[in-house]
């Protein structure tokens, strides 16, 4: 699973799983940077893992601070907020809520991702030995959506 880090977002609680059931990878918006595609490349080869969950999560800090349009203060800051950018065209800063749109565009986006950067994911995928589920996590209802 890769899933945002925020901590109202909890995989293990959000999916009702215990210790030891899933193996999750969080970030600040989830995104498929290196370190991120090495550790689910490592759950697919080893773990034998056939699922991928991307979470996206309704009210995003990291989502928001890269559609807010405001240059990060640090290289590492805007590591972060720079790949979810691409997600930001269909924000209206006039209407927060579509703050959700580009969330959940963002994470069609990584999704896409760990097949383009991982020649291991994308192998798996072809072999029919590994899926990629899209979701989104609503705070307000406790609701995972599956995106595609």
């Amino acid at each position: 699973m890769l899933s945002c880090a925020d901590s109202r977002v909890p995989p293990e609680l959000v999916f009702d799983k215990g210790l030891g059931e899933l193996f999750v990878v969080r970030s600040a918006g989830e995104n498929g940077d290196a370190s991120a595609i090495g550790s689910l490349e490592y759950a697919v080869e080893h773990l034998g893992s056939t699922v991928i969950v991307v979470m996206g999560h309704q009210s995003c800090g990291a989502v928001t601070a890269a559609c807010s349009g405001e240059k990060p203060h640090s290289i590492n800051l805007d590591a972060v907020v720079s790949p979810i950018a691409a997600s930001c065209g269909q924000v209206d800063p006039k209407r927060p809520e579509t703050l959700d749109l580009a969330a959940r565009d963002h994470v069609h986006r990584v999704a896409e991702e760990l097949l383009a950067r991982s020649d291991v994911l994308k192998k798996a995928a072809e072999e029919g030995k590994l899926t990629i589920l899209e979701t989104y996590y609503s705070l307000e209802t406790g609701e995972v959506t599956k995106l595609r």
